[in-house]
């Protein structure tokens, strides 16, 4: 396994047997190298700046709502600076465009560190980025702890998976919802649904833990569920990573929408038909 200033980049299977290796070449364009040797009890050493980000109970990592317009990583749609461009032109219910610069976007892949217990009966973790505009996959871990190796217990793995079909247009999305536990990987729960995870639009996803799974809110709206097969007292850890940008992680103790709804609201602007589903402004 192999990690680059704390993150674990890559793994590759033994060919040999590793006990017989003797020597260490290292060439290219490098210098200043330093070459230690030592045993240890989990994967990766984390660095100051990979340790999990903490997310506390009904506080964002995130709340930045800049005045910029979000030119959407090369979509060709023009408005004016001062409107925002809505996550779904079809749903007025959403307004989840942000400011696209380095001080909004959290790097990926992201560990955030839950309170002990934290994820009890109730609370909601609210996720809210944006699709990438040529997406393969992207996935949420709620597991104990931040380990690559020692394999970390996952109660719940969500990795929506985004079928390419003729002309390169993205179709269908597949979840897929697992479970770590004993050593292995569990029986895959899959379902080939339309969702509104978007190539180049933003979401607002919500995991509510209730009494007997794990429900999954998209936009506000229910998708799936996850029967439980590890108990959600022993999440500690949010690992997310794949093809989105991520804007904030916020774990919420209410069991109202209210709560988890968009900050913000829309209203439409006076335009021609044709218009009017990018023609939004928000408020409020």
């Amino acid at each position: 396994m192999i990690s680059v200033n704390g993150y674990h980049f890559c793994k590759f299977s033994h060919r040999l047997p590793y006990r017989d290796v003797g020597t260490l070449e290292v060439k290219g364009d490098i210098d200043d190298i330093r070459v230690e040797r030592m045993e240890v009890r989990n994967y990766p050493d984390r660095l100051p700046q990979t340790k999990p980000a903490a997310i506390k109970l009904g506080l964002p990592l995130k709340s930045i709502y800049q005045d910029n317009f979000d030119e959407g990583d090369g979509d060709a749609i023009k408005v004016p600076r001062q409107w925002r461009r809505i996550t779904m032109p079809t749903r007025v219910t959403l307004a989840l465009v942000r400011d696209k610069s380095e001080e909004s976007e959290i790097p990926l892949p992201f560990y955030g560190k839950l309170p002990k217990g934290g994820f009890t009966l109730g609370r909601v973790l609210k996720i809210e980025g944006r699709t990438k505009l040529l997406p393969h996959s992207f996935y949420v871990n709620l597991q104990s702890g931040c380990d690559v190796w020692p394999h970390p217990t996952v109660a719940f793995h969500l990795n929506p998976r985004f079928a390419k079909q003729h002309g390169g247009i993205v179709g269908r999305t597949t979840l897929v919802r697992n479970a770590w536990m004993e050593g292995s990987w569990g029986m895959e729960d899959r379902s080939d649904i339309d969702t509104e995870f978007r190539p180049g639009k933003a979401f607002s996803m919500c995991i509510v833990s209730t009494q007997t799974s794990f429900q999954i809110y998209l936009n506000h709206r229910f998708i799936t569920e996850f029967k439980y097969r590890v108990g959600p007292d022993m999440i500690d850890t949010v690992y997310i990573q794949g093809d989105i940008k991520l804007w904030d992680v916020m774990l919420a103790n209410e069991l109202s929408f209210e709560a988890i709804k968009p900050a913000r609201k829309i209203a439409f602007v006076s335009t021609s038909p044709s218009e009017r589903k990018y023609d939004r402004r928000v408020i409020g």
